[in-house]
């Protein structure tokens, strides 16, 4: 069975949930990051997210092929410490923290990425352009039909 690869999209899908799931508990009080705690087995909430989870084919010891649950998780999580992200927790080895550092990256990747009202009104109008051209067409065959069936006032 071959390890999957890790993308970065996957790494900071990952940082990202970790952060909001710290930030509905603590908010932005970056004193409690040593206190909240993430577990190295918990396979279900941010690795779900980042679709770190799989299904694998296998071949099992008396040569049936089976369906393996498999997660990129741990590895991920080694990934974010090394890169100082995250580290392990003071209280136990399957247990880690986010960093200050890991927080600050998160909290700045989803502010870049957060449009403004302007930007999602001007991207909903590029997405549906054929679909507002349109609706303007039959605006304007409506409003033509009701001015030229008015009666006139001379």
């Amino acid at each position: 069975m071959n390890p999957r690869k890790l993308s970065e999209e996957q790494l900071n899908d990952l940082v990202a949930c970790l952060f909001h799931e710290f930030e509905s508990k603590h908010g932005a009080n970056t004193s409690m990051l040593e206190k909240h705690e993430f577990l190295l087995t918990d396979r279900d909430s941010c690795a779900k997210k980042s679709k770190l989870n799989s299904m694998q084919t296998a071949t099992a010891a008396d040569g049936q092929i089976v369906q393996m649950h498999t997660s990129s998780y741990v590895v991920a999580v080694e990934t974010l410490k090394q890169r100082g992200l995250a580290k392990v927790a003071k209280s136990s080895p399957l247990a880690f923290t986010l960093t200050l550092q890991g927080y600050e990256h998160a909290r700045q990747r989803l502010q870049q990425h957060t449009p403004s009202f302007l930007q999602r009104i001007q991207k909903t109008l590029n997405d549906h352009s054929g679909l507002i051209a349109v609706i303007a067409i039959i605006v304007g065959v409506v409003t033509a039909w009701w001015f030229s069936s008015s009666p006139q006032n001379p």
